[in-house]
């Protein structure tokens, strides 16, 4: 297999001349965690895509104490994105195997994501992404699907429309998931005019029946109006059964 780490973004957000790649994280640069996590893969064909004048990267990964095999590096001679990144290591990626392509800035990669996403890989398909489902994704690119959940896109969020920026969440959708540990939290949702608001993550139980529910403090306010409805509703079968002398 081959695996590609993109390397040679230039960082403009983290204003810093320093490589964007060899920021560190917990004393260790980020893309040496992103290494560490394709060690794993002991037969494969590792290429590092670098700017120009990136001995810099160059020597943080040669001298890694964790790298059992040398990479290959390429360098993009022009910053034009990730596709012509991806050109740029076409010379040395192998045909016959597969290709693996990760990013060099994603210190949270795991070996247990990887080697998940590499079993689900389904031989004869052209292209296989791996995403992720934030409860607020504010900032980050949205993967738009098809009708049979195709990716039809990755938009950024700059780009997005309103109707693909409620991608992930949604102003009527319940976010799922939570825990105890989320309540008071603050979360951004998208109301119905398509701006962001800020909610407040809650726990409520319905006074009459004792049912609970989390989430945020808008959609909470309609759990409890529902039970209310349907409880006052219960009462009044009651005494309409009663005055028929029903039992």
């Amino acid at each position: 297999m081959n695996v590609v780490i993109l390397a040679a973004g230039i960082g403009r957000r983290m204003k810093s001349h320093f490589p964007k790649v060899l920021h560190q994280i917990c004393g260790k640069p980020m893309i040496c965690y992103v290494l560490d996590a394709i060690q794993c893969f002991e037969d494969s064909r590792i290429i590092v895509v670098v700017p120009p004048n990136s001995s810099e990267i160059k020597n943080t990964i040669i001298q890694s104490n964790n790298q059992k095999r040398k990479p290959k590096f390429v360098v993009q001679r022009r910053a034009l994105g990730t596709g012509d990144a991806i050109k740029s290591a076409l010379p040395v990626i192998r045909d016959s195997a597969p290709t693996l392509i990760l990013f060099g800035d994603v210190p949270l990669l795991t070996k247990k994501s990887l080697t998940n996403f590499i079993n689900r890989f389904k031989t004869g398909e052209a292209i296989s992404i791996l995403t992720t489902k934030l409860k607020n994704p504010k900032g980050y690119g949205r993967v738009i699907r098809g009708e049979k959940k195709e990716i039809l896109a990755i938009r950024e969020e700059t780009d997005a429309s309103v109707k693909e920026k409620r991608i992930m969440e949604g102003e009527d959708e319940e976010i799922e998931n939570l825990t105890e540990e989320d309540i008071g939290q603050i979360t951004n949702i998208i109301a119905t005019d398509g701006y962001y608001i800020q909610a407040e993550i809650v726990k409520v139980s319905c006074p009459a029946c004792g049912e609970e529910f989390m989430g945020t403090k808008r959609h909470a306010g309609g759990f409890i109006a529902g039970h209310r409805a349907f409880h006052e509703f219960e009462n009044e079968m009651d005494v309409i059964i009663q005055n028929l002398g029903g039992a």
